[in-house]
């Protein structure tokens, strides 16, 4: 397919309704009707899909290592016990 645009009037679609100047239409690639009243915008002839935001290469995972239990820290003082 193809987008065109038209740029004069005249152009008629099922040979009632006019087309108004500057509207864009898509159409088969080898269409060729209304010769001297369109241009060209764009067209898909001989280009592929792409994604269009590609995925992000994946983070390389590394294995989880088992974290040692905290110890209390030996600068705090230990609570008194009431066990004596």
């Amino acid at each position: 397919m193809k987008t065109i645009q038209i740029t004069r009037p005249g152009v008629f679609r099922n040979g009632k309704d006019m087309v108004a100047v500057g509207t864009q239409l898509q159409v088969p690639n080898d269409f060729n009707g209304w010769p001297g009243k369109w241009i060209e915008v764009s067209s898909d002839e001989g280009k592929t899909l792409e994604v269009a935001t590609p995925k992000r290469p994946r983070k390389k995972r590394h294995p989880r290592q088992e974290q040692e239990p905290e110890q209390p820290s030996l600068d705090t003082e230990a609570e008194p016990d009431d066990n004596d």
